[in-house]
């Protein structure tokens, strides 16, 4: 008996291997080539909106698994507030790209890690970065700025910019009229697909009944300057230009003894400059400093004027514009807060 088990359990042992072996000789089935190769590719679709407020110079889309960038998408500079699609057809969908570019300036960004997929991306400006990514992904809204310069030599009375098929809105020159040499800002905010063909008309008169129009403003940012009718050299009444600023500081020495040490410099710049009282300012004494420049560029100047005395005093004012001021350097033991310096003349 103990025999006759260990056939029957040799045969069955037998039995089941040719089981297995037949199950085997019919595997699953499996996906076709062309069935794997469409589950894995894809293509990656971006609009890169550049409203970094200048020229992208070089802008790249690349498979970081290579080292080639290939095409700069901004051949011939992308301009601000300007968009460039950029496909990247029939790619493994687990490819990673960078996305890099480089302004005229040269502030440059990188992002490394862009997945195969339709997307809008934004270059913001350095100023506007809220994170350390120089990218923010999603339609951007854009700000159009035209700094309006009145330079007709009389009052403007009335002054519009508005869409073209829209309704004239508010007069921008407001109830007392926008003087001669005087300025108005104007911005406008659209979201970034809108701006492509967005065109409007500015149109001004002046107290002496002077009228002006312009009908094809694009979005953009700008000076404007609205030309006198005696000085204008074709058919058009304004310029894409900006009169010229000056800015004059008269520094005055009442500390009540030598300056050594006097800087007037960028806010921010880690580079001072010229020492102005490297010959030392005398208590007392006077310098004038200045400088002429456009008025559109000069607007966003903030300075810093620094200045040290004989004796280790010292006194820092960093908020200083782009201005026609005298300037005292106040004495340690005349302050009055916590201020080192007052805008005026002594006495």
């Amino acid at each position: 008996m103990k025999k006759l088990f260990t056939l029957s359990t040799a045969a069955l042992l037998a039995f089941s291997l040719a089981a297995c072996s037949n199950n085997s000789a019919q595997p699953a089935s499996t996906p076709t080539p062309e069935a794997s190769a469409a589950a894995e590719t894809g293509t990656g679709v971006y609009t890169i909106w550049n409203s970094t407020g200048e020229n992208v110079t070089e802008l790249y889309v690349f498979d970081n698994s290579g080292t080639d960038k290939g095409e700069n998408y901004a051949e011939g500079g992308l301009r601000n507030f300007k968009s460039v699609e950029v496909t990247k057809a029939d790619v493994p969908t687990d490819t990673a790209f960078t996305l890099e570019f480089t302004t005229a300036s040269g502030y440059t960004g990188k992002f490394e890690t862009l997945h195969v997929e339709e997307a809008a991306i934004n270059l913001p400006a350095e100023d506007a970065l809220t994170g350390a990514t120089q990218i923010s992904f999603g339609e951007p809204t854009l700000t159009a700025e035209y700094v309006i310069y009145n330079q007709t030599g009389e009052t403007v009375r009335e002054l519009y910019l508005t869409a073209n098929g829209d309704e004239k809105g508010d007069n921008l020159a407001g109830d007392a009229g926008l003087a001669d040499g005087k300025n108005v800002t104007v911005t406008i905010d659209l979201p970034a697909s809108e701006t492509t063909d967005w065109a409007s008309t500015l149109e001004f008169t002046t107290e002496g009944g002077y009228t002006g129009t312009f009908d094809t403003l694009h979005f953009e940012e700008a000076p404007i300057s609205l030309i006198a009718e005696d000085a204008k050299t074709g058919a058009t009444q304004i310029a894409f230009s900006a009169p010229e600023a000056e800015a004059e500081y008269t520094i005055y020495n009442v500390t009540g003894e030598k300056v050594t040490g006097l800087y007037l410099y960028e806010t921010g710049d880690a580079d001072k400059g010229e020492n102005y009282a490297a010959d030392g300012l005398a208590d007392g004494d006077s310098i004038v400093l200045g400088s002429t420049e456009s008025a559109y560029t000069a607007r966003k100047h903030v300075y810093t004027l620094e200045f040290t005395t004989e004796g280790g005093y010292t006194g820092t004012f960093d908020t200083l514009h782009f201005e026609v001021a005298p300037i005292s350097l106040l004495a340690e033991d005349a302050l009055t807060g916590a201020t080192q310096i007052s805008f005026s003349a002594p006495n």
